[in-house]
Order: structure tokens, then sequence, then C-alpha cells
């Protein structure tokens, strides 16, 4: 039986992408492992068709609800149960994984039968999950330097983030392909695979500031705001490409003469490759603050490229950001 390599992550496209870019650069099968998540299913669909996926249901755990930790156990053994199934069926030699919570009953499972497992850290600050599994994982691979003075293990090495290969087109051909005006300035917006309804309000607030005449949109907005922003465009007369969640991304980024988004690690990482002026505005919640330590490792590192607003100033940033915007060009990768 040919060996395989299992796949790890899920919940977003930050942590699936990558994961079929490493599959896309070795021989051995390839089998996805993710949440249940329908966005996750999709994306494996769209990119990776021909490999086998399993989809494993591990809801968040929430220890104030401490009554449905017996549900959670019955769950993680049929997780377990798949991963069994999987494991004779595919014959794992290694297991590679972006982090977060599904992976957690993988790389345990792993261990228990010696299969080695690698770790990727995409972000600048490793999140709990990473933390969890960076003691099971026989290689860890950073991204972000800074993600050094939180692992503090012997096995660690720098890798540059697994950037997608993205198809060749000129800013012409993107925006033609969008049904676009060719010559018309474009500015992109970007929420995430999953939308953001603060970037999405904070669209309307900027692009309010220019005549239909002056500008166009591009805009992921996710599947709950994408009837609400069509119809918003369409009533101001403006140009736009409105869609929940967009496969051919290059599209939107060789369109773009600027980017407008949110701070996940995999954006900002292609946004670097391409090279276009970017305004991150970082999610910050007060569960983690990932986000804003990757947007600020990216402006120390690139500032003539990247702008970082924090999102309780940002409506009041709108000029900074048309300013940066304004004096920022370096997009050299749609030529």
């Amino acid at each position: 039986m040919r060996k395989s390599i299992w796949y790890v992550g899920g919940k977003s496209a930050g942590h699936i992408m990558p994961l079929i870019t490493l599959a896309e650069q070795n021989t051995s099968e390839s089998v996805f492992i993710t949440t249940h998540r329908k966005l996750d299913k999709k994306i494996i669909s769209a990119h990776t068709p021909q490999s086998t996926h399993c989809a494993l249901y591990v809801p968040d755990i929430n220890r104030r609800k401490f009554w449905l930790l017996p549900l959670h156990a019955l769950i993680w053994l049929a997780a377990y149960a798949k991963l069994i199934f999987l494991f004779f069926k595919t014959r794992p030699e290694k297991v590679i994984s972006t982090g977060g919570l599904s992976a957690v009953p993988v790389f345990l499972f792993a261990r228990l039968l010696r299969i080695p497992c690698e770790l990727f850290e995409l972000n600048a600050v490793p999140g709990n999950a990473v933390k969890f599994l960076a003691p099971l994982s026989s290689k860890i691979y950073y991204c972000y330097r800074s993600a050094l003075a939180h692992l503090n293990y012997k096995h660690l090495y720098y890798k540059p983030y697994p950037v997608r290969e993205f198809n060749a087109v000129t800013t012409y051909e993107a925006r033609t392909h969008l049904k676009l005006d060719p010559e018309k300035k474009t500015i992109c917006f970007l929420g995430g695979s999953q939308g953001s309804q603060f970037i999405n309000d904070f669209a309307l607030a900027l692009i309010s500031r220019f005549s239909p005449s002056q500008i166009q949109v591009v805009h992921q907005a996710g599947s709950v705001g994408v009837a609400r922003l069509t119809s918003w465009y369409a009533d101001q007369k403006y140009s736009a490409y409105v869609v929940d969640y967009f496969e051919e991304i290059e599209l939107f980024y060789c369109a773009a003469d600027a980017v407008v988004c949110r701070a996940g690690a995999g954006t900002l990482w292609e946004l670097e490759y391409m090279n276009i002026p970017t305004c991150i505005i970082p999610l910050e919640t007060s569960m983690t603050d990932h986000q804003l330590y990757n947007a600020q490792a990216l402006c120390k590192q690139k500032p003539q490229q990247f702008f970082m607003v924090r999102q309780s100033q940002a409506e009041t940033a709108i000029d900074k950001i048309m300013s940066f915007f304004k004096h920022n060009k370096n997009k050299d990768a749609c030529s």
C-alpha cells in the first residue's frame, strides 16, 4: 500500500491553503483532515478534489459548561474511531498540521502510534493549540521570527510561509475577468474566508469618500454580508464585484491598487508576495490578539507596503489611510 501524509487544519482558508500548497510539493498521497465546517469541504473540493478528505467534528470546549464534558468525551471517541478507520485505509508516514483544535486528537493519535508530526506555526505569536501541540511534534516550523520567543524547543526550523502558486494575470486581465473597468482605480476589501462585518461596514465609510466615477471595488464579504453590500454598491452607483468567498483570489489581488483586510497570516503573506499597498485592521478579541501581532510584525518588516490601524481607531483614520494609499504604489507582481 502506498504511504500517505495526513494534512491537518481547518476552520479557515488560512489554515487549509498552506496545507494544500505543502501537499503539492510532496509526492506521497495526500489525506486532508479538517473540521466539519462547510467552508473546509468547499476549499478541499475546489483545490484538491482527488485527495481523501476526512472531516472531524471537534467543537470548542467551554469549561464553564462542565455538564457538557461527557458529551465532548463521546464526540472525541467518535473522532478517534474515524482516525482508526482512516489509519488502516491510508497508512500515514507522517502528519503535518497548521494547528487548530482539530489537530489535537490527530496528534495524540499519531503520538500513540509513533507517527512523526510536523507543526507549522504561521502566526507571529503561537496560539493555545500550537502551544499544546508543540511538545508532540518532531519538527516545528515558524514563519515569523518573533515566534521564537514563545517556542522554547530544540527542533525549531525557519521556513517561509508556503504561499500558494498563483496564475499569472495582468491587472487589465484581472479587472476584465471581474467585469470591471480596466482603467479605473480599484480597492479591495477582504474580511477573511468567513467575512467580517466590521470590514464590510468600514468599506462603506471609506468608499463614500469617493465618487462612483473615481473608484471601483472588489469585496470578499462573507455569506452574511453579500446581499446587503451588493445592494448598497448598486444603489450608490459604484461598480463592484462582491462575493462571499473567492477561490481565485489572485484575480482580486491583481485587480487591486490597494487592499483593506484583516490580519490572517495567509492573507498577509500573499499580499506581501504580491507587493500591494495594504491597510491592515486586525481582529482583536478577548480570546486572542494573534492578528494584531501578525500585523505589527509585517508593518515593522515592510512599512512601505503595510499600514496598520486598530479597529477602535479605524473610522477616525480614514484620511491617513487614503494618504497612505496615495503615496504607496509599489505593485509589480501583476504587471
